[in-house]
């Protein structure tokens, strides 16, 4: 199976509201996006960190990654 099935990710934030966001690319899938719940930038890195692994040990083992 292919080692980087996702694309780096981005963090961002929204207009209407304070917290950050994440989105990152599954090849093949499309493009996930997801609220990191917090207006914290440390926080909001370490939290896109965890999630994109998780994502990407989820694709590796070819599971749904999709929620």
């Amino acid at each position: 199976m292919d080692a980087q099935l996702l694309t780096p990710f981005e963090i961002y934030r929204r207009k209407d509201s304070p917290n950050y966001w994440m989105r990152f690319s599954i090849l093949g899938k499309g493009q996930v996006r997801i609220g990191l719940k917090t207006p914290d930038a440390e926080i909001a890195q370490k939290r896109a960190e965890t999630e994109h692994m998780r994502y990407q040990l989820s694709a590796e083992d070819g599971n749904s990654v999709r929620r």
